[in-house]
C-alpha cells in the first residue's frame, strides 16, 4: 500500500512551516503567509489526534522536559481533492437525499 501521499503532505507541512502557535493544548504549524499546515492537539494519556493538510489522524507523543516533544506513529487518512483539469475548479460532494 502506498502512503506517500500522506507521508507527503506531512513531511511538506514540516518543511515549509515557519511558525509555531500554542494554545491550550493545541500546537499549530503555519507558513509565513500564516497558512495553517498542521494542529494537533494533545490529549491526556499520551494521546494525540491531527489535521494534517485535509487528512486527520491520531497517534500518541512523550515529552522529557519543556522543550522536547517526540510523536510516536501517526494513523492519517489519505483523502485527497478531486480537481478539474487546468485549475478549472474542485469536485464538492454531499450526501444524497433519500428518494421519497
Amino acid at each position: 500500500m502506498d502512503d506517500s501521499g500522506t507521508e507527503e503532505a506531512f513531511r511538506n507541512a514540516l518543511k515549509n512551516g515557519s511558525r509555531l502557535t500554542i494554545g491550550g493544548d493545541r500546537l499549530e504549524l503555519l507558513d509565513a503567509a500564516g497558512t495553517r499546515l498542521a494542529a494537533i492537539e494533545f490529549a491526556a494519556g499520551g494521546q494525540l489526534t491531527a489535521r494534517i493538510d485535509c487528512n486527520r489522524g491520531r497517534g500518541t507523543w512523550t515529552s522529557s522536559g519543556s522543550s522536547h516533544i517526540e510523536f510516536g506513529p501517526l494513523a492519517l487518512t489519505r483523502a485527497q481533492f478531486l480537481a478539474l483539469k487546468v485549475d478549472g475548479g474542485i469536485y464538492e460532494f454531499e450526501p444524497s437525499r433519500a428518494p421519497k
